[in-house]
């Protein structure tokens, strides 16, 4: 089994983020194990919780069984805290990304 970690940092109705869980979720039906982590203009995703296309959103990403982060500090400098975002979505600091980043055959991938 691969290990997916998708750093999605645009906003949720860009087309990178809408790529980002269109891949995550494709990988994720194929057996791998996805995580998704939320970090600059991303973590609206978590608060919004819907990309506006197609029908994806973090609850799907969530119920298929895709970890999903979002980074506090992006969600403070936003005047956003853990309280604001959807239940299921971890707010993790930069230590959280770096761990899962090495973790041991993990890809990473970016999707700005």
């Amino acid at each position: 089994m691969r290990c997916l970690l998708l750093l999605v940092t645009s906003s949720p109705t860009s087309p990178e983020s809408v790529r980002a869980f269109h891949l995550a979720l494709l990988m994720r039906s194929q057996g791998n194990q996805v995580s998704v982590f939320l970090a600059q203009n991303g973590v609206l995703a978590a608060i919004c919780g819907d990309l506006h296309t197609a029908g994806t959103s973090i609850a799907q990403a969530l119920a298929a069984g895709i970890h999903v982060y979002a980074l506090n500090e992006d969600l403070a400098l936003r005047g956003l805290g853990p309280d604001d975002v959807i239940p299921g979505v971890q707010v993790s600091g930069y230590d959280e990304l770096a761990e899962l980043a090495l973790e041991e055959s993990t890809t990473v991938s970016g999707a700005f």
